[in-house]
C-alpha cells in the first residue's frame, strides 16, 4: 500500500465514520467544475476542525472554551487561508472555495464576506448591538424568577434528567403526543410517591413532585420555548390519588401573643444584644418580616442583575410623632413607627414599600416601643466606639442577630408551654402576624399589603383562632329569625313552644289603624 493511498483511507475513515459528514450533502461530491475546493467546518468541544475535501487536510484549533462566535471562526478560517491557501492559487488568482456548517457557522462566514470598509464596520456594530440584545435578554430571562427560584428548578430538573436516563425515554417531550406525555408524567409521579428520589428512599409529598413538575415545564419554555400538555384525564386520576394520599404539608404554626409574653421571660440573658433580639422579634410579629429582612446572615440578592440586600438598615426605620414629624428615639413623643423596604423577595422591580404602625398600648408588645428599644441600643453602641454594620439588627460591622438564635428562643418558649418544637420556626412571626390581622377582621387585601407578598399564597398560613369565632353562634340564631324592620312593624317573641318542642317563630303585628291592608298581612325573611 503507498504512502499516498493510506493516506486516503485513513483521510475518508475519519470523514464518514467518525464525523459522519456532519450533515453535509453528497452532491459535493460530484465532480463538477462549480467550486474548486469545499471546506467543512465542525466545531467539537473545545475544537474547531476544518477538513479541506480537495487537498485532503485536516486543521484542529483547540480552544479554552467551546467556540460559539465570530472571533474564534475568523481566527480559524485566517490559519487555514494562511496553510492552504499557496496550494490552491494559481497566478496570483484565488479558487472558488464554499464553506459548509452548522447553520450559526455559516452566517458569521457570510458575515465575513463584505469586502468595504463601510460594510465591515456595519457589521461590526450590528455584532455588538445584537450581542447588548442578547445580554439584554439573558437578564431578563434570569429576573423572571430568583436566584434560589433557578437553583431549585435546576436541582430538581435533575431529577427527571435522571428518571428518563433510567427508563430510557427523552428528556424533552414537548413534541410527543400528548397521551405519550401524560403516561411518562404519570410514571415519574409514581416513583416520586414511592422514592422519592432521595437518601431516605422516602415518597415525596404532592407539593414536592409539582415544584419537580413546574421545574421541567419552565426548562422546556427556556430551552425549547414549548409548553407541555400532559394533563390528561389518566394523569388528572393519578393526580388526583396522589394527593389524598400524599397531599399533607406540615406547616409552621402561628406565634400568638401568649407565646411572645413567654419569649420575652425566657430570654437567656438581659442584656443589651438580647434586648436588641427581643424588640426586632416585635417588630417582626406587627410588620410580618420575613427572616431575610430584619436577621442573618444577610444575603445578596443578584436576580434582577442588580445586587440588593433586603435586610432592613436602621435608617429606614423612622419614628413620628402625632403631627408626623419625625422624632429621635430618645424623645418621648413618638406615636407611630414606618419600616422603609428598599426591596423584598416579593419585589422585582426595587420599588421599595413604607409600612406604619402605630401605638398598641402594651406594656411589651408595641411596634413603637420596640423601634425606640432598637434605635436606642443602637446609639447607646455607637457612642461608646462600637462598629456597626448599616443594619438594624447589626451586632458588629459584618455581623447580625442570627435567625438561629429567634428560631430558638421561639421552640423554647414552644416548649415551655407544651406545644412541638418542631411546629414553630422564625417563619412563625410573620404567620402568627398574618393569623392576628385576620382575627382583629381585616380584609385579605390588608393582610397582603401589609406583609408585601405577591400573591394570595399567604392564605394557606392562616390558622382559625378562638377568638375569630367568638360571636359567631349569636350571629347565626340572629341572621337565621324571621326580621322587619319597615316602620310601623314591630317584631314580638312568642314565648310559647310549638307541640314538636321548638320555639315558635317570631310574630309580627301591625298597628292596624295606621296600615294599609296590603302592609298588614305582610312578611319577610331575611335569612334562611
Amino acid at each position: 500500500m503507498t504512502e499516498f493511498l493510506r493516506k486516503d483511507l485513513q483521510w475518508w475513515q475519519t470523514l464518514v465514520f467518525q464525523t459522519e459528514f456532519a450533515g453535509m450533502p453528497m452532491n459535493l461530491f460530484d465532480h463538477t467544475k462549480a467550486f474548486d475546493e469545499v471546506w467543512l467546518v465542525t466545531v467539537a468541544r473545545n475544537t474547531i476542525c476544518i477538513t479541506g475535501m480537495k487537498l485532503q487536510e485536516r486543521l484542529l484549533l483547540k480552544q479554552r472554551s467551546q467556540a460559539r462566535d465570530g472571533n474564534d471562526l475568523a481566527y480559524a478560517v485566517s490559519c487555514v487561508t494562511d496553510m492552504w491557501g499557496p496550494s490552491l492559487s494559481t497566478e496570483g488568482t484565488w479558487c472558488h472555495v464554499v464553506i459548509h456548517g452548522e447553520r450559526w457557522i455559516t452566517e458569521l462566514i457570510d458575515k465575513m464576506n463584505c469586502k468595504s470598509l463601510e460594510g465591515q464596520q456595519a457589521l461590526r456594530q450590528c455584532r455588538v448591538r445584537r450581542q447588548r440584545v442578547e445580554e439584554k435578554r439573558d437578564q431578563l430571562k434570569q429576573a423572571s424568577v430568583s436566584v434560589g427560584t433557578l437553583g431549585s428548578y435546576s436541582r430538581n430538573f435533575k431529577f427527571w434528567e435522571t428518571f428518563c436516563n433510567d427508563f430510557g425515554f427523552p428528556v424533552w417531550i414537548d413534541e410527543l403526543p400528548r397521551a405519550r406525555q401524560s403516561r411518562m408524567v404519570g410514571l415519574f409521579a409514581a416513583l416520586c410517591a414511592s422514592e422519592g428520589p432521595n437518601k431516605a428512599r422516602k415518597g415525596n409529598k404532592y407539593q414536592t413532585f409539582d415544584g419537580k413538575m413546574a421545574a421541567v415545564a419552565f426548562a422546556h419554555k427556556a430551552v425549547r420555548n414549548a409548553k407541555l400538555d400532559y394533563h390528561d384525564p389518566e394523569f388528572e386520576l393519578i393526580a388526583q390519588g396522589y394527593k389524598r394520599s400524599h397531599g399533607d404539608v406540615d406547616r409552621k404554626q402561628p406565634v400568638t401573643t401568649p407565646m411572645l409574653l413567654k419569649m420575652y421571660e425566657l430570654r437567656a440573658r438581659h442584656d443589651t444584644e438580647s434586648d436588641l433580639m427581643w424588640g426586632s422579634v416585635v417588630l417582626a410579629f406587627f410588620f410580618l418580616d420575613r427572616s431575610s429582612e430584619l436577621w442573618g446572615p444577610v444575603v445578596s440578592d443578584k436576580s434582577t442583575g442588580v445586587v440588593r440586600t433586603h435586610c432592613v438598615k436602621a435608617a429606614n426605620v423612622i419614628l413620628r410623632d402625632n403631627f408626623g414629624t419625625q422624632v429621635g428615639p430618645e424623645e418621648p413623643g413618638a406615636m407611630s413607627v414606618e419600616v422603609i423596604f428598599e426591596s423584598h423577595k416579593g419585589d422585582r422591580v426595587a420599588q421599595g414599600t413604607t409600612v406604619r404602625h402605630y401605638k398598641s398600648n402594651h406594656a411589651h408588645l408595641c411596634p413603637v416601643a420596640a423601634a425606640r428599644l432598637c434605635l436606642n441600643i443602637r446609639a447607646q453602641w455607637l457612642a461608646t466606639g462600637r462598629k456597626l454594620g448599616p443594619y438594624l439588627t447589626s451586632v458588629s460591622s459584618t455581623r447580625t442577630i442570627k435567625k438561629t438564635q429567634v428560631a430558638n428562643l421561639i421552640k423554647m418558649s414552644a416548649a415551655d408551654m407544651g406545644l412541638p418544637r418542631s411546629d414553630y420556626s422564625a417563619h412563625s412571626l410573620r404567620i402568627g402576624g398574618a393569623c392576628a390581622l385576620l382575627a382583629a377582621g381585616k380584609s385579605d387585601l390588608v393582610i397582603r399589603l401589609l406583609g408585601r407578598w405577591a400573591s394570595w399564597c399567604f392564605t394557606v398560613y392562616t390558622r382559625l383562632r378562638p377568638g375569630m369565632i367568638r360571636d359567631a353562634a349569636s350571629c347565626m340564631i340572629k341572621a337565621s329569625t324571621w326580621e322587619c324592620h319597615e316602620q310601623g312593624i314591630v317584631p314580638t317573641q312568642n314565648t310559647q313552644h310549638s307541640e314538636g318542642g321548638t320555639p315558635g317563630s317570631l310574630t309580627l303585628q301591625a298597628n292596624q289603624v295606621n296600615l294599609p291592608l296590603a302592609v298588614k298581612s305582610r312578611r319577610r325573611k331575611v335569612c334562611g
